[in-house]
């Protein structure tokens, strides 16, 4: 009988490739949001703020590719 934390580290492929795919979409979106505030001369304040969440999101898929 394994403890809780061996259960965690037993996940099938399928799931494995939809928390890799799901944080990978979560980045493109955010720097796709990036790319249209920086392209369409947003206000300075909002690409600030865009480019943290991009870093959040960035660190979230090395940190799900470190994981799995």
């Amino acid at each position: 009988m394994g403890s809780a934390s061996d259960s965690e580290e037993e996940v099938d492929a399928k799931t494995i490739l939809a928390i890799r795919t799901s944080a990978k979409r979560r980045h493109t979106r955010k720097a796709n949001h990036l790319k249209a505030l920086i392209d369409g001369e947003g206000k300075a304040d909002d690409v600030n703020v865009a480019l943290a969440v991009l870093e959040e999101a960035y660190s979230e898929v090395v940190r799900v590719n470190a994981k799995y």
